[in-house]
């Protein structure tokens, strides 16, 4: 099809205004400048656009950027605080003004600290100062900005210490983000601050080095020692960073075992946790585990099984224990703990559980059903006693057996 008159002047008006935009020179930073306090909004936004694509480039504009920072439009002043955290420390003199917007909600709020983070040093003693405000929403933004800047904060530690005693919770947990986000440069406070008289001190101290990690390993004998804290708070922090130190963890196995057995769900759900996270070092605490299958409390009994479960292989000496827990812990269910377990052991499991299908507990018989169903194909040795339980006037062992029987069934190859 040849082109028409009309379709190839449009083409040339096309390429027209195409090489008008090519040809269209860079504005320079004064002339951003002007824009960026024009009265027509389209012009500011373009220009705090443009002045956030140069970087350090656009370092005479800082202070008209910081002036941007109250415009009403938020694509104006976002970009205005997005262009500052680039030019970094020269960026200096719009401290005063992002402090106003440190403590505002959202993103402002964010974008403001994360631009004071970027400036780095020089905003350090606004920063420290502003942990100490009447206003906590100030204090919470200080204590972020100081976090984004990592170890570059250190010399905040201090300030940031006594911040994890702050009546407001959201202080206490942004100053522990942002001493475990300083890192190495921190332990040695953290270590001290274990100490505290504060549970609150304690507990964010714990959850800080959690966050270093390795190289908070100095650290590791304090923390010990608060895994036994009186407040289950300290003492789940405490596991979890212990956990979190990296090898070698056999010096944390004694405390992550015993958790298992403590009085709060919160310190037995840490160190659980704790044991999953060592893996496969903490592969060696199974007899522990095996151990506490015979604890009197069925919350100790379930949080071992759980770990066993998760944790390595299950050695045969652990089954009679498990089917006695079986037998002995009700659980909900939908509560997949027993089924899991046993299906990590596998086919040696059978024998079993087919004996715990003589029980005269409903509840026992259907939740070895359960199990039997979990096998599948490994346990066909149990089919013939659950083809007895089909006969039984119990309706629910009854179709707890044909459910278990179903999962035991050849299943053709997939094409």
């Amino acid at each position: 099809m040849k082109p028409t008159a009309a379709s190839s002047a449009v083409t040339c008006l096309c390429l027209l205004a195409l090489a008008g935009v090519a040809e269209e020179p860079d504005r320079s930073v004064d002339e951003l400048i002007t824009e960026l306090k024009s009265t027509k909004l389209p012009a500011r936004r373009d220009a705090a656009y443009a002045l956030d694509q140069l970087g350090v480039k656009a370092k005479p504009a800082v202070a008209a950027l910081a002036d941007a920072l109250a415009d009403g439009d938020q694509q104006v002043w976002s970009r205005a605080a997005s262009a500052l955290a680039g030019i970094g420390p020269d960026a200096a003199p719009a401290i005063p003004q992002l402090l106003v917007g440190l403590g505002a909600a959202g993103q402002r709020g964010y974008r403001f600290g994360f631009a004071l983070s970027r400036i780095g040093a020089p905003a350090l003693p606004t920063l420290i100062t502003s942990l100490q405000s009447d206003q906590p929403p100030l204090r919470i933004g200080a204590a972020r900005a100081l976090g984004m800047m990592g170890a570059v904060a250190a010399p905040a530690a201090p300030p940031l210490i006594t911040a994890l005693a702050d009546p407001d919770a959201s202080v206490s947990q942004q100053a522990s983000r942002a001493l475990g986000r300083i890192g190495a440069p921190a332990v040695a406070l953290l270590s001290e601050a274990l100490s505290s008289e504060h549970a609150a001190v304690r507990r964010g101290a714990a959850q800080a080095l959690e966050q270093v990690g390795p190289p908070a390993r100095p650290a590791a004998a304090p923390l010990g020692k608060v895994s036994g804290d009186s407040d289950p708070a300290v003492r789940a922090s405490a596991l979890l960073a212990l956990a979190a130190l990296g090898p070698p963890v056999e010096s944390a196995l004694p405390q992550l075992v015993g958790g298992l057995s403590d009085v709060d769900p919160d310190v037995r759900t840490a160190a659980l946790l704790g044991l999953l996270r060592t893996r496969p070092a903490s592969q060696q605490a199974t007899p522990e585990l095996i151990r506490l299958l015979s604890h009197e409390r069925a919350d100790v009994v379930l949080t071992a099984t759980r770990a066993l479960a998760r944790l390595g292989p299950v050695p045969g000496e652990a089954i009679p224990l498990l089917a006695a827990a079986l037998k002995r812990v009700e659980t909900e269910p939908q509560d997949p703990t027993f089924r899991r377990v046993f299906a990590r052991i596998g086919g040696p499991a059978t024998a079993a559980l087919v004996e715990l299908l003589q029980d005269d507990s409903s509840r026992v018989k259907m939740a070895a059903c359960a199990c039997l169903g979990t096998l599948g194909l490994r346990a066909v040795a149990a089919r013939s006693a659950l083809q007895k339980l089909l006969q039984t006037e119990d309706k629910a062992v009854a179709e707890a057996a044909q459910a278990a029987l179903q999962q035991m069934e050849e299943r053709p190859p997939s094409p």
